[in-house]
């Protein structure tokens, strides 16, 4: 899994934030000027710092302790894997959802956009996203908060 995450898991969600960056750049959807691109910018990032945060402890920590050989490393290795399956998840809907905003392209345009205004009310459509915005800020803080203080399996076994 760690080989994996490194040569391949890693590469890949840094080309998808770059490949997107300039498709948005090149094409009439620009990066700012629609709120939807600006939310999979958003998700895209943070999935990819949440990635490279997750490999290089969680991930790296399992590998270690997986390749020790003694009776010891069982009951670590099954929260690890919980962890890890956790973590997977929360990964899948994420991805999920960015696809949906892909597709539907929800919220309308920013005020960066110099063509007409969105169809959508403006109330509607800031209360929409910042509830949107509140959900996944949250996700991360959780997350980053959970595997930075301690309480993460991979911190809590005495090194």
């Amino acid at each position: 899994m760690d080989v994996i995450g490194r040569w391949v898991l890693v590469p890949l969600s840094l080309g998808a934030l770059t490949s997107g960056i300039v498709q948005s750049i090149g094409t009439k959807w620009g990066l700012v000027r629609h709120y939807w691109v600006l939310v999979k910018l958003l998700l895209t990032t943070a999935a990819t710092a949440v990635l490279l945060l997750h490999q290089f402890t969680a991930v790296e920590e399992a590998a270690r302790v997986a390749t020790q050989t003694t009776a010891e490393v069982s009951e670590p290795l099954r929260r690890f894997a919980l962890e890890l399956l956790a973590d997977a998840g929360l990964a899948a809907v994420v991805l999920t959802f960015i696809t949906a905003i892909s597709i539907y392209k929800p919220w309308g345009s920013t005020s960066f956009r110099k063509a007409a205004p969105a169809v959508r009310s403006p109330g509607t459509q800031r209360w929409s996203l910042r509830l949107l915005l509140g959900a996944i800020i949250a996700l991360i803080a959780a997350f980053v908060t959970l595997h930075l203080n301690g309480r993460s399996h991979h911190h809590s076994h005495g090194h």
